[in-house]
C-alpha cells in the first residue's frame, strides 16, 4: 500500500469513527459519575481550586484528583454536558487514529488501516466512547503508551523515557484498569535500560512519578462508607467464561431484550461473540513468531486480560475497554496475512455487519429516550440471571428537556420540586444526584426573577383566578406530577386526568390530597411520639460516596406515619375547577350546587432502600376507618396500590426500616380499570 492511499483510507476510516462516536450525541445516558466528574471539572474552571481527591475504585484506593483534568477542556470550552459528550467521542477517534499508529509500526500500512477499522466500527468501543467517562479515554491511553514504548525500543533516549513515564504515570489516573497496560509500558523502560543508562532511567522515573503525587495526597481523604465489594465474587471459570464472549455481553448488556428487538439484530452481532476468542489466539501467534513490537501488543494485550480475570473483586466488562486497541492491531495483523482480496473483503463484511447494528442501536435509543442496560450481563461472572438487573437509563437529552418542561408543568415553588416529583418514572429521572434539577431550578429562579417568588410558573390552569386564592393554592397546595412511562398505565387508572407526554415519560399533574407537609411519625418502635419525617436528602451531584443513591435517615426501626388528608371544604372547589381531582364537586357550568361529592381515589406507595410497607389504613376521624380496598395489581414500578371509597381524614403507613430509605407516596383519582378489583383487605 502506498503512503498516498494509506493517508486516503485513513481519513475515510476517522470519518466513519467520527459519525459513529458524534451522530446524536444526547444518545448517551446520563448517570451519578457523569454528574460528579462535570461538577467537579464546572468548579475547577470557575473556582480555580483542584479537588485533593479523585473518585474512590471499588471503595480501596481513591484516584488523584488530577483525574477530573480529562473533562477540564470540555468545561472550559462550553459549560453544557452536551460539550462533554462531544468531547468524550473526539477521545474516541484520536483512540482509532492511535491504533492506525500501532498497527503500521507493528505490521506496515496495511496493519495500520485494518486496526484502525476494527477499532473505528467496533460496538463496544463506539458504545463506551459515546459517554463522558473513563472507558472514552483507554484505547487512546494504551495507543499512546504503546507508541511510547516502541520509540524507546526503535532509539533509547532520556526524552522518550521520560515520556513513556509520564503516559504511563497519567494513565493510571484514569482507571485502575489501566495501571497493568502502565506497568507494562514501563517493563520496556527496564528492557532498555542498558542503553537508557542512569541519566534515561532518573528521567523516566522522575515523570512516571510526576502524575502520582496527587494519588499520595489522596491517600490521607476517608473512603466512602460502604461495602468494599458489592457482590460476592464468581468462581473463576464462570468470570473466564464471561471475558472469552466480553463482547457480545457489553453490546447485550445495554440493547433491548432479544424479544424486544428485531431479529435480524442478533445476526448483525454475531461477529462479537468471537471477538476475545480470537485476539487470544491472535496475541498467543504474536508472541511466538512476531516481532519485538508484535510481542509488546499481544503482552499488553493478555496483561490487561488477566488482571481482570483474576481481579480479587468485582469486575465489570468495562474494564477490559483497555484491550480493545491492542486486540484491534493483533487481529489487523493476522487479517492482513492473508494476500488477496479474501482479507479485504471479510473486513468489508464485518465492518459493514457492525456499522448496521450500531445506526440501529443510535436510532432506537434516540426515539425511546432510555437505553434498555441489563447490570447483570455486564458483570463478569454475573450472580444474577440475565435480565433481573434490567433497568430504564435516560439519555442526556431525555433528562435535560424532561427536567426543563418538569419546572414549567409543576409550578412553585420551584425548591420542592424533587419532593413533589413521584411514579416509577421519577426512579429513572433521578438518578444523577440532582445535576439536571439544579440545572432546572437555577433557569427558573432567572426566569422568575428575584422579586417573583410566589408568581406561578406554569400559566395553565390556574390562570384567572383571584390573588387570594392563587397565593392559597400556589403556596399550600403545590402541584404533584406522577411520572410514567407509557404503558405503566391502563387507560381507566387516570380517572379523566389528561397525561401529558414528555419525551420517554408520561406526566400527570395533580393537586394532592395528601398533606405531606405536615406529616409526622406518631409511633416509634412501639413509643407513642411526635417526629417530624425525615428530610428528603438534599441532592447534590459532587457527592457520589460509594456510588448509592442517597435516602433518609429514620429514627426508628418499626414507625407509624400518619398524613392528613386535605377536606372537602375550603379551596376544594378551586382545587377541583383547576386540576379536576380528587374530590369533585357537583353543579353546572362549573357553579357550586352546595353538595359536596367524595368520589373514589387511589394510593400508591413504594419504598426505596432499606425499608418495607407493613400495613395502611385510612381514617376518617379518630379509629375510624374508612372503607379501603386493596389494589392486587397497581401500575407497573409501584409495589402496593389502595382504593379509598369514602371521605377521609388521615392515612397511617407502617413501615419496617432496616437503613437509609425513602417512601414514595401519591394518589390518584378514580377506581382505575375494572379488573383491579379485589376482596378488600386491612393494612
Amino acid at each position: 500500500m502506498t503512503p498516498a492511499r494509506y493517508r486516503v483510507g485513513l481519513l475515510l476510516v476517522l470519518l466513519l469513527a467520527a459519525a459513529l462516536r458524534l451522530s446524536l450525541p444526547g444518545t448517551g445516558w446520563f448517570g451519578m459519575d457523569q454528574a460528579r466528574d462535570l461538577t467537579m471539572a464546572s468548579e475547577i474552571i470557575h473556582d480555580g481550586a483542584w479537588p485533593a481527591a479523585g473518585p474512590a475504585m471499588r471503595n480501596r484506593l481513591r484516584l488523584g484528583g488530577l483525574y477530573y483534568g480529562l473533562w477540564v477542556p470540555p468545561a472550559a470550552l462550553r459549560a453544557r454536558p452536551q460539550t462533554a459528550y462531544l468531547w468524550a467521542g473526539l477521545l474516541g477517534v484520536f483512540g482509532v487514529a492511535a491504533a492506525a499508529a500501532v498497527g503500521r509500526r507493528v505490521g506496515g500500512e496495511r496493519v495500520g488501516l485494518a486496526a484502525a477499522v476494527l477499532l473505528a466500527a467496533s460496538p463496544v468501543a463506539v458504545l463506551d466512547e459515546r459517554i463522558p467517562w473513563p472507558p472514552a479515554a483507554m484505547p487512546l491511553a494504551v495507543g499512546l503508551m504503546l507508541l511510547a514504548a516502541l520509540r524507546v525500543f526503535e532509539c533509547p533516549t532520556a526524552w522518550r523515557a521520560a515520556g513513556l513515564g509520564l503516559v504511563s504515570g497519567l494513565a493510571t489516573q484514569v482507571h485502575l484498569s489501566l495501571v497493568p497496560l502502565a506497568a507494562v509500558g514501563v517493563s520496556s523502560l527496564l528492557v532498555s535500560s542498558r542503553k537508557l543508562g542512569f541519566k534515561g532511567l532518573g528521567a523516566a522515573a522522575f515523570a512516571g512519578l510526576l502524575p502520582l503525587v496527587p494519588m499520595w495526597i489522596a491517600l490521607g481523604e476517608p473512603l466512602p462508607a460502604g461495602p468494599a465489594t458489592a457482590r460476592p465474587l464468581p468462581p473463576l471459570l464462570e468470570r473466564w467464561i464471561d471475558i472469552l464472549f466480553a463482547a457480545r455481553r457489553a453490546v447485550e448488556g445495554i440493547s433491548p431484550a432479544s424479544a424486544s428487538r428485531p431479529a435480524f439484530i442478533d445476526i448483525l452481532l454475531l461477529p462479537e461473540a468471537l471477538w476475545f476468542g480470537l485476539a487470544l489466539g491472535a496475541a498467543g501467534v504474536a508472541l511466538w513468531r512476531g516481532g519485538i513490537g508484535l510481542r509488546w501488543t499481544a503482552m499488553s494485550f493478555l496483561v490487561g486480560v488477566f488482571a481482570v480475570g483474576f481481579l480479587p473483586a468485582e469486575a465489570w466488562l468495562y474494564y477490559l475497554d483497555p484491550t480493545l486497541l491492542p486486540a484491534a492491531v493483533l487481529l489487523g495483523f493476522g487479517l492482513t496475512r492473508w494476500r488477496g482480496y479474501g482479507s479485504m473483503l471479510l473486513l468489508l463484511c464485518l465492518t459493514s455487519l457492525r456499522v448496521a447494528f450500531l445506526v440501529w442501536w443510535i436510532d432506537d435509543v434516540s426515539q425511546r429516550g432510555w437505553i434498555a442496560a441489563d447490570f447483570e450481563r455486564l458483570r463478569l461472572g454475573a450472580v444474577g440471571q440475565a435480565g433481573e438487573g434490567r433497568v430504564r437509563l435516560l439519555t442526556l437529552d431525555a433528562k435535560s428537556q424532561l427536567w426543563s418542561r418538569l419546572v414549567a408543568i409543576a409550578g412553585d415553588p420551584v425548591e420542592t420540586l424533587g419532593a413533589r416529583l413521584h411514579g416509577p418514572g421519577f426512579a429513572d429521572l433521578d438518578t444523577d444526584n440532582g445535576y439536571f434539577e439544579k440545572l432546572a431550578i437555577a433557569a427558573a429562579r432567572e426566569t422568575l426573577g428575584s422579586g417573583a417568588r410566589k408568581r406561578s410558573v406554569y400559566p395553565g390552569p390556574g390562570k384567572g383566578r383571584s390573588d387570594a386564592l392563587q397565593k392559597r393554592i400556589d403556596v399550600g397546595d403545590a402541584r404533584q406530577v406522577v411520572l410514567l412511562h407509557p404503558g405503566d398505565l391502563e387507560p381507566g387508572w387516570l380517572g379523566g386526568l389528561k397525561g401529558e407526554r414528555l419525551g420517554p415519560l408520561l406526566a400527570v399533574v395533580s393537586m394532592p390530597a395528601l398533606q405531606w407537609e405536615r406529616a409526622e411519625i406518631v409511633v416509634c418502635d412501639g413509643k407513642a411520639v411526635r417526629l417530624p419525617l425525615p428530610a428528603r436528602p438534599v441532592p447534590d451531584p459532587g457527592r457520589y460516596g460509594a456510588g448509592e443513591m442517597k435516602r433518609s435517615d429514620w429514627p426508628c426501626r418499626r414507625a407509624t406515619i400518619e398524613v392528613p388528608i386535605r377536606s372537602a371544604s375550603g379551596t376544594a372547589e378551586a382545587r377541583g375547577r383547576a386540576q379536576g381531582l380528587l374530590t369533585g364537586i357537583e353543579g353546572t357550568g362549573g357553579r357550586r350546587s352546595g353538595t359536596a361529592r367524595a368520589t373514589p381515589w387511589r394510593i400508591f406507595a413504594t419504598m426505596q432502600g432499606e425499608g418495607a410497607l407493613r400495613g395502611w389504613e385510612v381514617f376518617d376521624g379518630p379509629a375510624k376507618p374508612v372503607a379501603a380496598t386493596a389494589i392486587l395489581s397497581p401500575p407497573s414500578g409501584i409495589s402496593h396500590g389502595l382504593l379509598v371509597e369514602g371521605p377521609a381524614r388521615s392515612l397511617r403507613l407502617e413501615l419496617g426500616i432496616e437503613g437509609p430509605a425513602t417512601i414514595d407516596v401519591f394518589e390518584l383519582p378514580g377506581r382505575g380499570p375494572p379488573t383491579d378489583a379485589s376482596p378488600r383487605e386491612r393494612g
